[in-house]
């Protein structure tokens, strides 16, 4: 999930919509592994929680660290690993591709291209509260580095 800079005009309402579209409307098209990404690897199975532990992988040796959950900056001014500039143009040409929109597609054929198309009615919304003069703004996203070190 992308999440947009805080400097953003209205960038709460904005970030609002796009969470909605995301966790309300898309979620019935989610895949386990969308949310196993979007929740920043929470949920994953680690070497010492699955059915058969791997000793050799042991949690005293595992750091995870976590940059920008939920689009809140973690050191108040940039997304790690920097952000990116796009247009609403771009973001509903990206979305229109993502696994979720093509699953919500497959499942509403009658809909895709109508004023109740998904992607289109997202995008009118965010269009509604960024203003016609705000075409362009700047986005990032939460990171997870999960280390693990091998015990000796």
């Amino acid at each position: 999930m992308k999440h947009l800079d805080p400097s953003t005009p209205n960038a709460s309402k904005v970030m609002e919509i796009l969470l909605r579209f995301e966790r309300e409307t898309l979620a019935p098209y989610e895949l386990p592994a969308n949310r196993l990404s979007r929740d920043m690897y929470d949920n994953l199975p680690l070497p010492w929680t699955i059915p058969t532990p791997v000793t050799a992988f042991p949690k005293k040796l595992f750091v995870k660290h976590e940059y920008d959950r939920e689009g809140v900056l973690s050191n108040g001014k940039t997304f790690f690993g920097g952000g990116s500039e796009t247009t609403l143009d771009n973001l509903e040409n990206w979305m229109e591709t993502a696994g979720m929109v093509t699953r919500w597609k497959e499942a509403n054929p009658e809909l895709v291209g109508t004023d109740k198309d998904v992607v289109k009615k997202f995008v009118k919304e965010l269009k509604e509260v960024m203003g016609p003069e705000q075409e362009k703004f700047s986005t990032g996203s939460g990171i997870a580095i999960l280390l693990f070190k091998k015990a000796n």
